[in-house]
């Protein structure tokens, strides 16, 4: 199973790619399903034949070993499907932008796309550490999309989305009950940075420069604009979402960028361009007595 997607080709092909790797995705997840069934079985079987071993059936013994034999296997099994799943928000965060965005593409024009799945602990960038060993705090950052490609009305652009990370963890000795344990605790902050860049072609938008007067600062579905920047050329919008935190591994991630958000910042770029078109196609003498 891919740990990302590179490619260049067509919004169709790229759609198609994608389609391949949800397809996959959805084996491995029924295979999951039915490892766990399985390996719950030998766990239960194991437990069974042991009991009876232990009160005098000692003619059990060897299916019980075998049994643990084959819950160990499933496990490790179960670890690697584990491994290839995906998470399903990425996958369809690059549907919806090639299912809605991709329409739009030049025809027969080629995009580059970079797409990775694993995570920011195996794909981001650690940016800075502070604390010690048993109490410290980790920055990331993980740009895990990008995209650039060209338009019908013959603008370019490129798209990419960043995910940063906070993570604080601490260990420790626990005292409960007069028992003593060693425990972990990992605390998450994350966000997603969505950076939109479009070189404006002047033939088919004489007056863009007047978006920096029409578009205002605002909130675009899930994501809050930051910055936007128009001259030499470019137009750049820069938006991000309200940071998520919970325990490791366990925060929820529905409120990061989701599948409707790149094509929400295309349409809102859009809406400021077809403004200043419009600005440009009024008769001479318009607005004045």
């Amino acid at each position: 199973m891919p740990q990302s997607l590179v490619l260049r080709g067509t919004a169709a092909e790229a759609l198609q790619a994608v389609h391949r790797l949800q397809a996959f995705d959805a084996e491995v997840e029924a295979k999951i399903r039915q490892v766990q069934w399985y390996l719950a079985g030998a766990v239960l079987g194991t437990f069974l034949f042991g009991v009876v071993t232990v009160a005098g059936q000692f003619w059990l013994a060897p299916l019980a070993i075998l049994l643990l034999i084959a819950a160990i296997g499933l496990a490790i099994y179960r670890g690697q499907l584990k491994a290839q799943d995906i998470e399903h928000r990425r996958l369809e965060i690059l549907q919806g932008f090639f299912a809605t965005v991709g329409d739009d593409f030049a025809r027969k024009a080629k995009c580059s796309l970079s797409a990775d799945f694993q995570g920011y602990q195996k794909h981001g960038r650690l940016l800075n550490r502070q604390g010690n060993n048993s109490n410290h705090t980790e920055f990331f950052t993980d740009r895990w999309f990008d995209c650039k490609g060209e338009l019908m009305d013959g603008n370019t652009f490129s798209v990419r989305v960043a995910q940063r990370v906070r993570r604080h963890t601490r260990s420790g000795w626990v005292t409960r009950y007069g028992k003593s344990k060693y425990k972990t605790k990992v605390k998450e902050r994350l966000d997603e940075r969505v950076t939109l860049v479009v070189k404006i072609s002047p033939e088919t938008y004489p007056r863009w420069e007047e978006l920096r007067n029409v578009l205002p600062l605002a909130a675009v579905g899930n994501l809050a604009l930051t910055q936007l920047h128009v001259g030499n050329g470019f137009v750049r919008l820069s938006a991000a979402t309200a940071p998520v935190k919970g325990l490791g591994g366990t925060v929820d991630t529905s409120a990061l960028v989701d599948q409707h958000s790149l094509a929400a910042l295309f349409v809102y770029l859009y809406a400021g361009l077809q403004q200043c078109r419009a600005a440009t196609a009024r008769p001479a003498g318009w607005g004045t007595k």
